[in-house]
């Protein structure tokens, strides 16, 4: 079937993600404006989905128009050595022919980016961003930044977070950021300079599905694959889903008194859990679908 289950969307499924369309447009239009943006949520709801297969897909689409559809994207994981990490991947990231790098060519490379916090800018300016090409540093679960174990692990955490919030500053090279972070490290951000700053101006907090929007999830993926749902198991598993979390407050019951869930309704948490589909999430947007009108050209 082609559903995900419970591992989150990679970048190559787009043609499988539906029903955040709207989400989409806002992450482009505020990338665009701050050139650092950090999508929060709680565990569950679907940030590296929404950013690795529903973002990047813009991206490549050119939604972003002032920027165009020239990517370089650097995706990792901060871990307890992200400064390595970062080195790792951008070496990684580097075209083609890149493969793996040794581990003496990220060392020397991770002396360079500790220098100072314009270490990226320069790393473009020698050549490394090809002309007309935008880099993305996508940092996705970066509440590991604050998992460190010593003084030593906190000093590091500090020069990565100074190293891209430079970087996502400065207009030499056209340099995003996005992040991914689960929403109750939000406070741990205000222990690093500059950086409650950032995620203020360029924060996305990912909504909770509508019903047409868990909709589309569901019949969606099973239409690229010639597969007809039945009208009838649809709402079956939407209603499901309101049952976990309803759609508003009217009606809501003790959850102590509400029956036991239906293994309909495992099924269809199992289906939808990570593909985006997080009925505990809040809020929606009301912008019009650009991101699925270019999926269309």
């Amino acid at each position: 079937m082609p559903y995900p289950g419970l591992r989150s969307f990679r970048r190559e499924e787009s043609d499988l993600f539906f029903g955040r369309e709207d989400c989409i447009n806002t992450m482009v239009d505020r990338l665009a404006a701050t050139r650092f943006l950090a999508v929060l949520g709680s565990s569950g709801t679907g940030k590296s989905s929404v950013v690795k297969t529903g973002l990047l897909d813009a991206l490549d689409l050119g939604v972003m128009t002032q920027a165009g559809s020239a990517w370089r994207v650097v995706d990792f994981r901060p871990g307890s050595t992200p400064l390595t990490n970062l080195a790792r991947r951008l070496l990684e990231t580097g075209g083609p022919e890149s493969g793996m790098v040794a581990d003496a060519e990220v060392d020397l490379l991770r002396a360079f980016l500790v220098r100072g916090p314009r270490s990226v800018v320069e790393w473009c300016g020698d050549g490394h961003l090809p002309e007309h090409t935008n880099l993305l540093l996508l940092v996705d679960q970066f509440e590991e930044l604050f998992r460190y174990q010593d003084y030593a692990g906190r000093e590091e955490a500090e020069a990565f977070v100074a190293l891209v919030l430079e970087s996502a500053r400065s207009r030499q090279f056209p340099i995003y950021v996005a992040l991914t972070m689960r929403s109750e490290y939000l406070g741990a951000c205000a222990l690093v300079d500059g950086l409650a700053e950032a995620i203020s101006a360029g924060m996305f907090l990912t909504p909770r599905m509508t019903r047409e929007e868990c909709r589309a999830a569901i019949v969606g993926p099973a239409k690229v694959c010639d597969v007809e749902i039945e009208e009838a198991l649809v709402n079956r598993l939407l209603n499901d889903l309101a049952a976990f979390a309803p759609w508003d407050d009217r009606g809501r019951r003790d959850p102590a008194r509400s029956p036991h869930p239906s293994r309909r309704s495992a099924a269809a948490a199992a289906i939808l859990s990570q593909s985006h589909v997080d009925p505990h999430a809040g809020g929606q947007s009301e912008r019009p679908v650009s991101h699925a009108d270019a999926r269309r050209l």
